[in-house]
């Protein structure tokens, strides 16, 4: 667990405020939970959202859809990417700590090898020195469903590769929710969505 500070400019972002009660609510879980990662991606059930903020089903889905693109959502693996949390929470001065970065990395490095979110961060945080060793999986998906083909290529270099999965060792600074990971439905790498059902 770790401490993480809310931008209070957010209740007047003109996005969050056309946003319905509930998707303010999920949003604001979504970055404050305990399941959250540094790196802001990380693995968390829909049954643990509906639970611990009290929406139905229907209403996490509905605001699951509302958040895309700023929050994605593996609607198979059940991995949330908040595509700001990193740049909001420890990077808001350009800078970043070594420590920071070495948590991240371990956060990378604890989910699914390869998944396409993974590589959308590395894109998105290309300045921060971390050699991702595993080749990404391209997602083959659209915004709004639409399975492709999934295609590899390589975005990081050195280091073993491991077992497929969570690394159980990352412990607390990455831990997965309380379902954990469907592994057998990542088997063949491209069977994730975003912005709907799968």
């Amino acid at each position: 667990m770790f401490f993480v500070d809310f931008n209070s400019s957010t209740w007047t972002d003109p996005w969050f405020r056309k946003l319905s009660v509930h998707a303010k609510l999920l949003l604001i879980y979504l970055e404050t939970n305990n399941h959250k990662s540094h790196a802001g991606l990380y693995a968390l059930d829909r049954e643990t959202m509906a639970f611990e903020t009290g929406l139905t089903a229907e209403e996490v889905e509905q605001s699951l859809e509302a958040l895309y693109p700023r929050v994605e959502f593996d609607y198979q693996q059940e991995l949330v990417w908040i595509a700001d949390h990193a740049k909001n929470q420890f990077m808001r001065k350009g800078n970043i700590s070594p420590k920071m970065v070495i948590n991240i990395d371990k956060c990378l490095r604890g989910l699914p090898e390869g998944h396409p979110f993974i590589g959308e961060f590395l894109k998105k945080y290309h300045t921060l020195p971390i050699e991702y060793p595993y080749p990404i999986q391209e997602s083959g998906y659209h915004p709004g469903g639409g399975e492709g083909k999934g295609k590899e290529k390589d975005a990081g270099k050195g280091g073993d590769k491991g077992g497929n999965g969570i690394n159980p060792d990352i412990g607390s600074i990455c831990s997965p929710a309380s379902k954990g990971w469907k592994e057998d439905a990542y088997a063949d790498g491209k069977k994730y969505s975003r912005g709907g059902n799968a």
